[in-house]
Parts: C-alpha cells; structure tokens; sequence
C-alpha cells in the first residue's frame, strides 16, 4: 500500500524466493551477532500510517526493539530487495531513504547484479560491496553466476535454482 494505493505484484518465481531465502541463511548469523533479526517480507511503514502507506522488502534486518505487531515502523538497519523484470524494486528506494534505511541492497534475481544505497547515496555500481549493518561482503562471482557472502572469515557461496 503506497500512500493509499494498493500495489499487488504476482508471486514470486522459485528462482526468486531461494534467493531470497539463501540470502537470509548466508546474513542470518551475522545479524544475530549484531543483535539484528533478518526475516522475509516484513512490512515497513510510515509511523503512523501502517494501514496507508508501507512497502515489503524480501529481505529486512532491524533491531528488536525497532519491530512492533504489524512489521517495522521507520528505520531499519538494512532492506534486500530481489529486482525481477517489470517489478517495483527500484521505486521502493526512495520510501526506504525516507524511512531512515541504512543500506538499502537490490540484487537483481536473473543476472545477480548487485547496487548499494547507503545512507541516503546510491554508491557506484560493483560486483560486491561491504554492508556495514551486518560487518558482511558480498560479492558476485561470474560464471556460473554465484553469490558469496563472507564474515568472519567464512564464506557461504549462493547458486540459485535455474529450473
């Protein structure tokens, strides 16, 4: 629901929803160690305004006591959006800026081209990045197109489902 307007996009493809889910595996640690919870289409919204005016990211991180019944009112450390053809992943980053995000990652669900928008600024275009809300990099690797996620050392590697 953005400003009153119901926005209804279909259901995500497999491909999408096992990114999404490995994504949340690969950062889940990392965002415990921070005292974040990591979960999957939680609402956002407009303090205020949680009927009216919010928007659903597949992936949000925030603190405890940033969650409240209906999802997530204002700030949060961090949002993943997973960009399909044709949906509205791009036109949710002004909301996030609004809101007070910290990071804001898109990855692109076909190719896994990542952009990064962090404290209000879109940083240049790079196959990986350094989230500070999580002490994590992430990194595409090419071909096959991967993902890896690297803390502490470690790194957890994400091949999506091609069927």
């Amino acid at each position: 629901m953005w400003e009153g307007v119901l926005h209804l996009v279909p259901q995500p493809l497999n491909r999408r929803q096992q990114l999404g889910a490995d994504l949340l595996v690969a950062l889940a640690p990392a965002a415990r160690a921070r005292g974040l919870i990591g979960t999957y289409e939680t609402q956002l919204y407009r303090p205020g305004f949680e009927d009216s005016d919010y928007r659903v990211p597949d992936l949000l991180f925030s603190g405890p006591e940033q969650r409240k019944h209906r999802g997530v009112p204002g700030g949060a450390e961090l949002v993943i959006e997973i960009r399909s053809p044709g949906d509205e992943s791009d036109a949710k980053v002004p909301f996030y800026v609004e809101m007070g995000r910290q990071e804001i990652l898109n990855v692109d669900r076909d190719t896994l081209r990542m952009d990064l928008c962090a404290q209000g600024e879109r940083l240049p275009a790079a196959d990986g990045y350094n989230l500070a809300s999580l002490g994590v990099r992430i990194e595409r690797i090419s071909g096959p197109e991967r993902l890896a996620v690297t803390w502490q050392g470690e790194t957890a590697v994400i091949t999506p489902f091609t069927g």
